[in-house]
């Protein structure tokens, strides 16, 4: 299977975009999420984005502030040392488990 990232909708635009700024107080990813809105791979872009917290900027039309309310959601209920895993060695390991959590708390009803 190809990387999915071949398909994606922002593959061709300008990086820039996807790193929202500051206007006053709100943070500005409307351009962005415009090529989110129209790609193919988005879901496989956010399930990247969560299971990674390094990345930072518009990934699968979530900013880095939504995601970490997903992945915090996403443990909400867990045993105790299951979240401790996550929090110190990362979500990579625990791809099977959490990926259904994060796709019914993303914005499936934009789809």
């Amino acid at each position: 299977m190809d990387d999915w990232r071949t398909h994606a909708a922002c593959r061709q635009i300008d990086p820039d975009v996807f790193f929202p700024y500051q206007e006053g107080r709100v943070q500005v990813t409307a351009p962005a999420m415009r090529y989110c809105d129209t790609c193919p791979v988005r879901l496989l872009c956010l399930e990247e984005a969560l299971l990674d917290p390094s990345l930072s900027g518009v990934w699968g039309a979530t900013t880095t502030e939504e995601r970490d309310e997903i992945r915090r959601k996403a443990m909400i209920g867990l045993p105790r040392k299951y979240s401790k895993v996550f929090r110190h060695r990362g979500w990579h390991r625990h791809k099977e488990g959490l990926a259904s959590s994060f796709h019914t708390t993303t914005r499936q009803d934009e789809l």
